[in-house]
């Protein structure tokens, strides 16, 4: 995880290619420039609570907070990305975006789910994105707000 950081902030401060980022990091930073021209507006990137990671949290045209996962694949579908987003996932992201909410005082606010897949056909491609808007409800917390 370290090694990933770091790797990401020294294509950043030298100037480097970057496809010489993390093929996930590449992804996410790929899709957050994707949504932000569909109107989004970013509002948080990589939160972490416990061990659940929201990708991005995103302000869509119409003022919902959509927490998003993104799922990079090189040389594949963007089904196979999809599809990585099982049960337990979808549990994960639910409990973390919870903690979001609690954290920012947020909990009236409209809220969605989203999927991004990133697929690179070569390393040197330009992405191919797949945007499914609320992929999945929230799952596993019997009292979403309590």
């Amino acid at each position: 995880m370290i090694t990933t950081w770091f790797r990401r902030l020294f294509c950043i401060l030298t100037g480097r290619p970057i496809a010489d980022m993390p093929l996930g990091a590449r992804g996410e930073k790929a899709a957050a420039q994707y949504l932000k021209r569909h109107g989004y507006r970013l509002v948080a990137r990589n939160f972490r609570f416990g061990k659940g990671e929201i990708d991005l949290i995103m302000r869509s045209r119409d003022q919902k907070l959509v927490f998003i996962e993104v799922k990079t694949r090189g040389q594949a579908t963007s089904e196979e990305g999809l599809m990585a987003v099982d049960q337990a996932k979808k549990r994960k992201l639910t409990q973390t975006a919870l903690a979001f909410l609690k954290r920012h005082k947020l909990l009236g606010c409209p809220i969605r789910f989203d999927v991004v897949s990133v697929c690179y056909a070569t390393p040197a491609a330009d992405p191919e994105f797949t945007h499914i808007t609320s992929a999945f409800e929230a799952t596993g917390v019997d009292s979403m707000f309590s």
